[in-house]
């Protein structure tokens, strides 16, 4: 028989739209679930090709939703078939639809302490209670069948600190050149027993016994992902400085061929180790604040790939070869803008906001990438983004520029429910290889003409057939709306998290000075219509271009 097929999960930065991703993931389990389960049984219809799932990936939204899904991988849960009557232990479900809401993101509980400076606009500390519950899972009795042994679990962070680097150069000063590395992540190997280790990774054990310290850790990076800057909270990240001295990095080899071919992509993967300050060698540990990943690596698919290749110099990438595939879920795979039209604004405010924006883009630029994707006909990489009926605007979370699901669970319960129906459209229609492919080698003639598309007068078989559940076909869900009465509650809502803010604020500049405090109060007080009125107007805008108002 074949070797597994092995897959890689990159989940994209998306705000609240990590709903939908969170939608996804949970079609894509159920539908892994369904097959395993008829294979188990020897049910005739049931392919017996095998595949592993080896890495899970993810920034901002997408990280957070790889960690609550190895909580989902490591436990029993039903599918979400009914939007209204959800499996409370669906932890998926219950963290991006039901728990995270604006009316907590807007309460006060982080300003309580008049003495604590301001960490963010918004309230997050009850993103802490969300990512406790969605982790604290019963253990399966057995591993998933299809989970490779082990599972790679990496979300990204914007290390605020950054780890030293140096390079060395002949000539007089010796000293090398210093760089800083802020495009951080954080490693995590989850295997039965917590058995399985890397010098770079932390271990975890999917039965929760041991190393129970890390999970924690999980938690905590799920976090960090997901702290976008002066929105939310940053995250206080403590590691092993021995993790970064492990670290393998992808090095151009030496001689590598140059020019277009399979081999001209040729590394070398080989760990770095950080140049810590005299300073630092002393102490095991290296501490830093980190926010959203995303501000730097938005899409971690060179994350991914490394761990996929696993020190393989090339990855088979045709219908015929491909022996391994990433699955990139993005929510957001457009541009945010069109960079066809252009107006070069030069007051100071406009170009420090251009200047923000362009480090933004160049640090998520990735010209390896770019260089691998002039190649057609590649069958290691594959896509799932929202699609519905041909909207230009397919999911209610992309207004606000990702925040509007937070103002409405029923935006959330849509694109959940629409990632459930993408996934399945995905796994029926595209993620197929030649039906030429020797993953197929053992299928029947019957199972063949069950399952077999035809495209461009090419015969293809899903990697994934679509089995009992997963063959109930995934309605398209009931577009939601926002109505007046709602946006005036949460009006009242900005204002009183307005008041509170503008109180801490004057608290923090002007402890010692009584004049100046009442000053600042007044001001604040002066504008707070002004405020609440422009947040109202601009939410009400954007809705109406979505199609959200009523």
């Amino acid at each position: 028989m074949h070797k597994p097929f092995e897959i890689g999960l990159v989940m994209a930065g998306a705000v609240s739209a990590g709903a939908y991703t969170g939608g996804v993931m949970d079609f894509l389990i159920q539908a892994l679930d369904a097959w395993q389960k008829a294979k188990d049984a020897g049910e005739a219809d049931a392919p017996r090709h095998e595949v592993r799932l080896k890495v899970m990936a993810g920034t901002s939204a997408g990280g957070m939703t790889a960690g609550i899904a190895c909580g989902a991988l490591g436990s029993d849960f039903a599918p979400v078939t009914d939007p209204f009557q959800p499996d409370p232990a669906n932890k998926l479900f219950d963290s991006w639809v039901k728990r995270i809401d604006i009316a907590m993101l807007l309460g006060e509980a982080d300003l309580a302490d008049e003495n604590r400076p301001v960490r963010s606009l918004l309230d997050s500390s009850p993103l802490d209670a969300i990512a406790r519950d969605a982790l604290d899972f019963k253990p399966r009795a057995e591993p998933r069948a299809w989970v490779s042994e082990p599972l790679h679990v990496l979300t990204t962070v914007s290390n605020l600190r950054g780890v030293p680097y140096n390079i060395p150069f002949r000539g007089d000063y010796r000293e090398g050149h210093e760089m800083y590395a802020h495009a951080d992540y954080v490693h995590f190997l989850v295997s039965v027993g917590g058995a399985a280790t890397e010098a770079s990774a932390l271990s975890l054990d999917w039965a929760r016994q041991t190393r129970i310290d890390n999970w924690r850790r999980l938690e905590n990076a799920a976090l960090a992902t997901g702290a976008f800057p002066v929105g939310l909270a940053p995250r206080a990240l403590k590691l092993e400085r021995t993790l970064y001295d492990h670290r393998t990095w992808s090095i151009p080899a030496q001689g590598s061929p140059v020019g277009v071919g399979a081999c001209s992509f040729i590394h070398t993967h080989r760990p770095i180790p950080a140049h810590w300050p005299e300073s630092m060698r002393q102490h095991p540990d290296y501490a830093t604040l980190c926010v959203d990943g995303g501000v730097m690596n938005n899409e971690p698919f060179d994350l991914a790939r490394r761990i996929m290749l696993d020190g393989d110099c090339a990855c088979p990438r045709g219908a015929e070869n491909a022996t391994r595939a990433i699955v990139m879920v993005d929510p957001f795979p457009g541009a945010d803008t069109d960079v066809g039209k252009y107006e070069a604004k030069d007051d100071v405010i406009s170009t420090f906001m251009s200047m923000f924006t362009a480090m933004k883009n160049q640090a998520r630029f990735k010209p390896e990438d770019l260089a691998l994707a002039q190649e057609d006909d590649v069958y290691s990489r594959f896509l799932i983004a929202p699609t519905r009926d041909d909207e230009r605007h397919p999911i209610a979370c992309g207004a606000l520029g990702g925040f509007s699901g937070f103002l409405s669970e029923d935006f959330r319960r849509h694109d959940f429910m629409l990632g459930r129906r993408n996934c399945q459209a995905f796994l029926r229609k595209h993620f197929v290889l030649s039906a030429k492919h020797p993953l197929f080698a053992n299928w029947s003639e019957e199972q063949r003409n069950r399952f077999e598309t035809i495209e461009d007068g090419q015969a293809f078989l899903p990697i994934i057939p679509l089995l009992d559940t997963a063959e109930s076909v995934c309605a398209v869900p009931e577009w939601p709306r926002y109505s007046g009465a709602q946006l005036d509650v949460l009006g009242e809502k900005i204002g009183n998290r307005y008041d509170t803010l503008m109180d801490r604020f004057a608290h923090q500049f002007a402890k010692d000075n009584w004049l100046a405090r009442q000053a600042l109060k007044l001001f604040a007080n002066r504008k707070k219509n002004d405020a609440v009125n422009w947040a109202c107007k601009r939410i009400q805008t954007e809705f109406k271009v979505f199609k959200l108002m009523r």
